[in-house]
């Protein structure tokens, strides 16, 4: 009996769905394989973002430390600023990124405190000081001043007001400073202060027309956004709500339907600051969209998704993205 092998057209048709099925798994293992690659950039953005995260918490809740019954500084050249500056919204020039928000807040060091030992007036450019927070690690020398773009800067403040000046040297139980802009009486409270500007920068944000992203969340430290350094990569979006109690009941309303229909500022599209109060400020949220640093040629994912008050992006290049939003309460102005 003579036995039967297979056919030329069964062998080819075998190898055929052979074909199909190994191009099936090879299309799937490879689209798993990009999936992963850019979860696992993605991951890596946020656990930078969750670090810068932690620092701008530990900032909001400081702001405004030495001037919580106004919420206002008075800095160089005598204008008044809010400790925590809700005034500004939506950037546009450069360095910040195209409709993005800025963060920019004024805290003091509470590591080191000293006192005025007599009265100090405006323009001053010394400030006599003994210390409150003793001990051997504590010396005149915790006031210090370094080069541009990180200089010191002290805030003399009683609570009721505040005043930062820039230092520009220290000499036994004097600091010497570029000049006062406002005058505080003996007994003042001196500390070393801090300036900080959140924001996205413009000159890495990404281009339509490019496969890759190396927009940043920068901070600049008691100087301009212009010297501000990296804190974290792959920031597409920044933006920020400032949560107000203006009626006085304890609890910052949201409906966000439409413009100024609630107690938070900049939710929602087209809403203006009108004459709402800094002590009456009681949250600032924080959302911030990360994206993956590279894309895949021809992929297509969801655009930048609309967060508070900025629509949402255009660009379906292959970015994954994810959100990340906190919620904090502003702790010395309650």
């Amino acid at each position: 009996m003579r036995s039967r092998g297979f056919t030329l057209i069964e062998l080819m048709v075998s190898m055929a769905l052979f074909g199909l099925i190994a191009v099936g798994a090879m299309s799937l293992v490879m689209s798993g394989a990009r999936m992963q690659a850019h979860s696992s950039r993605v991951d890596l953005a946020q656990n930078s973002l969750r670090t810068a995260l932690d620092l701008i918490t530990r900032d909001v809740l400081a702001a405004a430390s030495g001037a919580k019954n106004t919420g206002t500084i008075t800095i160089p050249g005598g204008t008044t600023v809010n400790a925590i500056d809700f005034t500004g919204n939506a950037e546009s020039s450069a360095p910040y990124a195209n409709g993005t928000d800025k963060l920019e807040l004024y805290s003091v060091d509470g590591s080191t405190i000293a006192q005025l030992t007599s009265a100090v007036a405006g323009s001053a450019t010394t400030l006599p000081i003994s210390y409150e927070t003793l001990g051997s690690h504590v010396t005149v020398g915790s006031f210090t001043k370094t080069t541009s773009p990180y200089n010191s800067w002290v805030q003399v403040f009683d609570f009721n007001s505040a005043a930062v000046a820039q230092l520009t040297g220290v000499s036994g139980t004097t600091l010497t400073v570029s000049a006062m802009p406002a005058g505080f009486a003996a007994s003042a409270y001196v500390a070393p202060s801090r300036h900080v500007i959140y924001y996205v920068a413009d000159k890495y944000f990404q281009s339509a027309t490019t496969s890759a992203n190396s927009s940043m969340l920068m901070m600049a430290v008691n100087d301009t956004a212009a010297n501000a350094l990296p804190l974290a990569e792959g920031v597409e979006d920044l933006q920020i709500a400032y949560g107000f109690d203006n009626d006085g009941d304890g609890v910052v309303t949201e409906k966000g339907a439409t413009a100024n229909d609630d107690e938070w500022l900049f939710n929602v599209s087209g809403e203006t600051q009108g004459t709402w109060l800094p002590t009456n400020l009681r949250k600032v949220r924080i959302t911030i969209v990360a994206t993956s640093t590279s894309v895949d040629t021809g992929a297509k994912m969801p655009a930048r998704p609309a967060e508070e008050d900025h629509a949402a992006g255009t660009s379906t290049l292959g970015f994954v993205r994810r959100v990340l939003r906190t919620e904090i309460a502003v702790r010395n102005l309650n």
